[in-house]
């Protein structure tokens, strides 16, 4: 056989693998397809909701914060957060077995007519609020404790992080409580004191308290997941994000200890600029960005509804999994879901311009990916820091969670429930990998699943309310929460 032969010859076989992969792509592509089965939609329950929305801005008044110093505490608050529940939903209290855990958390328990057909299940929220900056206070549009009802509305800390849940899971009991409804199966309620800072005097108590009592759920929902629009690149779909699984969470703090001294004879490089330099080397050294099973299974869904030539790639990520992370790696929010992240968040140095700082110090926080570890983190930070001068202390680490099953009854269950209550057309309901943390983690070991989803539908401009500035909730998308958890609860009777 000559050269020509044999050239030709290759040509052909790849121009035969070319066509064979081509054929795979569309195959593929062609057999994504969206799911276009949707419930009927459902008139709202005949609720005020204009005093609904007054009855959280009430209970925003109450300045429930966690503060990482215990001595800041101001339990006083707490306690008025309490009887404000106790006086607002009084069928609720009447008729629901309801106990203090640690003086501030609170449990309930609705008791089903048959609890023995079905395992019971558990629906979370937490009351308490992270702090708010003092110098950002000039530019709230309301002050965040004074709890105003306002442009259509509600303004102050905690409306979407996380008193929202509470109050809302609270008006749709008593609103069936005063319809005679009596669940099938036991339904409990718990909602945390101390979320902001791990939940470990509350959802972690409460959950030892059920494995004293051999108690585990058919399913655990938390805070976490949204409807979301214009915040996924290249989508234009409403999305709503379930939580099926969420990120771990590392804080290791740096230090480093110097001589000191007066500024006029510094050294090479001073305590400040030793802890500087290993934050920089950290910032420039993050982790290789994947995609973790909840990611991919998010990508895949998405991809059923986008037009062909994208839905060409969202099946075969087998094939476009690299192009698909660096579009990803483009954005702050996408690029949370394809790596463990690393944040410097706290800096400390210094007492006065021409003295030397003795010590220093920072603390980096860590959102771990699944399968990445807590060992795999530290070994990364000294690694990366490579300096015998600082210091490196773990001060707080989980790993993160499971994946909880997209193929069960309750996952499909609360699907059903999103659907049934909002009104936009074309809405894509995905699982999704949380980025941040909840103390529903204490429950992982009593529930065959554990999901995360508020009800509410966030955007762009809201977000950044989050443990930010300007909190607010539309009363529309409070409306939808109060009716997400009333559908919710009737199905799971």
């Amino acid at each position: 056989m000559n050269l020509f032969s044999r050239i030709f010859k290759f040509i052909k076989l790849i121009a035969a693998m070319l066509i064979l992969l081509t054929i795979v792509l569309v195959y593929r592509a062609i057999n994504s397809t969206p799911d276009n089965s949707h419930v009927d939609k459902v008139s709202a329950i005949p609720l005020d909701y204009q005093q609904a929305s007054k009855r959280l801005a009430g209970a925003l008044r109450y300045r429930t914060i966690s503060y990482q110093d215990p001595s800041l505490s101001e339990p006083q608050e707490f306690m008025g957060f309490q009887e404000y529940l106790r006086i607002s939903f009084p069928l609720v209290h009447q008729t629901l077995s309801n106990e203090k855990v640690n003086s501030l958390s609170l449990l309930y328990r609705w008791k089903g007519q048959n609890k023995s057909t079905h395992s019971p299940i558990l629906l979370m929220g937490h009351y308490d609020v992270v702090p708010v900056d003092p110098s950002t206070l000039d530019s709230w549009q309301h002050p965040p404790f004074k709890g105003v009802v306002a442009q259509n509305k509600i303004w102050g800390r905690g409306t979407l992080d996380d008193k929202s849940a509470v109050l809302a899971i609270l008006e749709s009991v008593e609103y069936l409580l005063s319809q005679g409804f009596v669940p099938n199966r036991d339904i409990y309620f718990a909602f945390g004191h101390d979320e902001e800072i791990g939940g470990k005097q509350g959802a972690k108590v409460i959950a030892e308290h059920f494995k004293q009592k051999n108690l585990k759920f058919e399913y655990v929902l938390d805070e976490g997941g949204f409807v979301t629009e214009g915040m996924m690149p290249g989508f234009d779909l409403p999305l709503t994000l379930i939580g099926v699984a969420e990120k771990g969470y590392l804080s290791a703090k740096l230090s480093v200890q110097s001589e000191g001294g007066h500024s006029s004879v510094p050294p090479p490089s001073t305590s400040i600029g030793i802890i500087s330099n290993a934050i920089v080397s950290l910032e420039n050294n993050q982790f290789e960005p994947r995609l973790v099973t909840a990611t991919e299974s998010m990508l895949t869904t998405i991809g059923r509804n986008m037009p062909f030539n994208k839905r060409l790639v969202f099946a075969n990520l087998w094939l476009f999994k690299p192009f698909l992370i660096d579009q990803l790696k483009q954005s702050k929010l996408t690029n949370a879901t394809i790596r463990t992240t690393t944040a410097a968040t706290v800096f400390n140095a210094g007492e006065k311009e021409n003295a030397l700082p003795i010590n220093a110090s920072a603390i980096i926080n860590f959102r771990l990916l699944p399968g990445d570890t807590i060992e795999m983190v530290e070994q990364h930070i000294k690694r990366v820091v490579n300096d015998d001068r600082v210091n490196v202390e773990i001060l707080i680490a989980g790993n993160a969670s499971p994946i909880s099953s997209t193929e069960s009854v309750a996952y499909q269950n609360i699907v059903n429930a999103i659907d049934k209550v909002s009104p936009e057309q074309g809405m894509v309901i995905v699982p999704n990998l949380m980025v941040g943390g909840t103390d529903s983690v204490h429950f992982l070991s009593i529930a065959e699943n554990v999901y995360r989803f508020n009800g509410v539908k966030i955007e762009p401009e809201s977000f950044s309310g989050f443990h930010g500035t300007n909190e607010y909730l539309a009363v529309s998308e409070y409306q939808r929460a109060i009716n997400f958890y009333y559908q919710l609860l009737l199905t799971n009777q």
